[in-house]
């Protein structure tokens, strides 16, 4: 994005770097199509989250952009169905960890991956390899979608992500030192680790066992957000109610979410 449309005092990554908007895909165009999306669902994030923290959009809530999509189109519905879906992959993510939701493991051409499991029509996965060349270190990655097949290639592009954050990483790690990093990158390094994967293992292994299937809770935010982002795409944002907030484990280096 142009500079005057860029807070000032940002939080810089160190790892992940700092563009406004990124996109994966198997086709050049459609990467590009998503990255110019997704930095103009951040132009919304940047008026509405970061300088006027509008209570309307639920900023108070969650200050991030969890639960927030952009989605160019003749229709919002689109916009509004990807939202939802980030938002049911955050609040997953949370209760999965926390124990509140049982899986099922698959392994697929080498990479694991595991489906949360919750009652309805849509599918949340989480999917990890090692990587050989960097001593094991472990990826990961999630999404949800509207089936197994559907969420597991999106986590795909998210793992391949970080496999490339983490290479990074690996090449300077000598000259980075981890306090530094936001806590998102943090935990991407401690999971990536022996100790932390095996902590993540733990964890997979308990939702095996369990038979927990908590119900999907209710959508508290379900709207547009309107700006002069408006002109060029749709930007939609839901949140779910969750009695176990990732806020309360902001500096936790071992909370699974990132």
């Amino acid at each position: 994005l142009k500079s005057d449309l860029r807070p000032i005092n940002l939080i810089q990554n160190k790892l992940y770097g700092n563009p406004d908007g990124t996109g994966c895909d198997n086709y050049k165009s459609l990467a590009c199509y998503k990255a110019i999306s997704e930095s103009l669902e951040r132009w919304a994030y940047y008026v509405v989250g970061v300088d006027m923290k509008s209570e309307l959009y639920g900023f108070q809530i969650d200050s991030s952009t969890n639960g927030m999509s952009a989605f160019p189109g003749f229709t919002k519905k689109y916009a509004r169905k990807a939202a939802q879906l980030e938002a049911l992959e955050r609040w997953a993510l949370v209760a999965w960890w926390s124990g509140r939701l049982s899986s099922i493991q698959f392994t697929v051409n080498n990479i694991n991956f595991i489906e949360i499991l919750i009652p309805g029509a849509c599918s949340v996965v989480i999917s990890w390899t090692p990587m050989t060349a960097l001593n094991n270190m472990v990826a990961y990655g999630f999404a949800a979608a509207e089936t197994t097949a559907i969420a597991f290639k999106k986590s795909q592009a998210e793992l391949y992500r970080n496999i490339f954050v983490l290479e990074r990483y690996a090449s300077n790690s000598k000259s980075v030192e981890v306090s530094d990093l936001i806590i998102q990158e943090q935990r991407l390094i401690w999971f990536s680790n022996e100790v932390g994967h095996q902590s993540f293992l733990n964890q997979v292994n308990r939702s095996l066992r369990s038979s927990i299937k908590n119900p999907v809770p209710n959508l508290i935010l379900d709207t547009e957000i309107i700006g002069p982002w408006s002109k060029y795409t749709t930007v939609w944002r839901c949140l779910f109610e969750s009695n176990i907030s990732h806020h309360e484990h902001d500096q936790e280096i071992d909370f699974f979410f990132f």
